[in-house]
């Protein structure tokens, strides 16, 4: 029995001392890889409702996202047997596409990140029927498409990552709106 015990210490001196010397340890962490993921987000908030995806790369995060955002001047739309070249209400939401580019700052291994980012895009201003607008009930005359102004959309993104969870903020010169989503 005092034997079976020596043969023991024997083994793990020498995988103890084979480990020293060739740099290779079977209880040695090596440092995780960096993980790449795709997040996933949506808000609202004072006039918005708001969509968008991240990718993350090595250093930095990209994507894009949609937005319903500020208002637009709208003169499309009529309706059967009344033709009109000036709608009384002719405000309605602009939509809004805009590319996301964000940095990643880690608060340490397990509290997470902040992510700072930056967005730009183009919102919708102006709807107009080049021919004026349709009696027979289309969109514009002749069922033609409509004319569509755009104007340079950008702002700020601000949110708190971790594991699977993202918590954000979004500003741009149009809205403000809370962000939630996940990571996967």
């Amino acid at each position: 029995m005092k034997q079976g015990k020596n043969y023991g210490f024997l083994i793990s001196a020498i995988g103890v001392i084979g480990s020293m010397l060739f740099g290779t340890t079977a209880f040695a962490a090596e440092p995780a890889a960096p993980t790449h993921g795709t997040t996933v987000y949506a808000g609202g908030g004072s006039d918005a409702l708001v969509i968008g995806l991240l990718f993350d790369a090595a250093s930095v995060a990209w994507g894009f996202d949609v937005a319903q955002e500020g208002l637009m001047t709208d003169r499309t739309g009529g309706s059967a047997d009344v033709r009109y070249d000036y709608v009384p209400n002719d405000t309605e939401k602009a939509a809004s596409f805009n590319a996301v580019v964000a940095l990643p700052l880690s608060l340490g291994q397990s509290a997470g990140e902040v992510m700072l980012g930056a967005l730009l895009g183009a919102r919708t201003t102006r709807r107009e029927c080049p021919a004026g607008q349709s009696y027979l009930g289309y969109e514009c005359y002749a069922d033609e498409d409509p004319d569509v102004s755009y104007k340079v959309n950008g702002g700020v993104l601000v949110a708190y990552r971790r594991a699977k969870m993202f918590v954000g903020a979004r500003v741009t010169g149009e809205s403000q709106a809370l962000l939630l989503g996940f990571r996967f």
